[in-house]
């Protein structure tokens, strides 16, 4: 995402008819105070520019608290999570997919934790699941993984008077989910911190997603998905009217490219 945004704000230089060298603070506080928070990540690019002399020392605030005022962790951390959690075989499968959960939706654990194996469909083209209503698209490996604990609780749900759903994150007794403290505990075992996870993540979507499109999506409340959209001001006009020619089911993991 850094040099996503490096790019931008390259581009956005070029808008202003600045070059690096030229560039001043009045410059850099227009750049942070015009566009979404994720403008603050410029300052990762702006320090490697300035240890080299292609710039004049100039400052760029660390990322404010995100919209709920709980801290978030930074991108670059969310996404070695997420790659950890996709390939280290030694954490446990549960924990892989619930963390990944966290970390890629900005999903809470309590919705999380009564997922069911219906929530799932596997076709020619995607693994979607449906986290509200509208099913997502699962980017690889994280699809194998989902695919992987699906079939685990199908296999091991009794043979005789089986359910009519199997749950994802099943508690004790095995008809009830976990509940969300043991879970959230499990998680930070193996470094995922729930909540500042989930914020992350909650901040890049607001960042390029309006509110009504981040409720329905991620299972917001209208007035939580208003409140960080707000924070991440943006004009969605255009999206919406590109998103209307989609199809059903939402590709949410661009980001996905940290790990080609």
């Amino acid at each position: 995402m850094r040099i996503n945004v490096a790019i931008a704000f390259l581009a956005w230089l070029d808008d202003q008819e600045l070059t690096l060298g030229i560039v001043d603070q009045n410059a850099i506080d227009r750049w942070v105070t015009t566009g979404s928070s994720l403008r603050y990540e410029a300052r990762h690019f702006l320090c490697w520019a300035t240890e080299r002399r292609l710039v004049s020392k100039v400052e760029v605030p660390v990322r404010p608290k995100s919209a709920n005022g709980y801290r978030a962790i930074e991108a670059d951390e969310r996404w070695s999570l997420l790659n950890r959690l996709w390939h280290d075989s030694t954490i446990p499968l549960d924990v892989r997919v619930g963390g990944s959960l966290v970390l890629l939706f900005g999903q809470h654990l309590s919705r999380i934790v009564r997922l069911t194996t219906d929530c799932i469909a596997d076709n020619d083209h995607a693994v979607t699941l449906i986290l509200d209503r509208s099913p997502v698209s699962l980017p690889e490996p994280l699809a194998a993984l989902v695919m992987e604990l699906r079939d685990q609780r199908l296999a091991a749900r009794p043979s005789a008077n089986p359910p009519a759903q199997c749950l994802l994150f099943p508690g004790r007794p095995a008809s009830h989910p976990i509940s969300t403290e043991p879970f959230r505990k499990r998680l930070a075992l193996h470094g995922i911190q729930a909540r500042p996870a989930r914020n992350a993540a909650l901040t890049e979507f607001a960042a390029d997603l309006p509110a009504p499109v981040l409720a329905e999506l991620l299972g917001l409340h209208i007035g939580t998905a208003v409140t960080w959209t707000k924070t991440l001001q943006r004009d969605w006009s255009a999206y919406l009217e590109a998103r209307a020619t989609t199809g059903n089911a939402t590709d949410l993991t661009t980001n996905s490219a940290h790990f080609e």
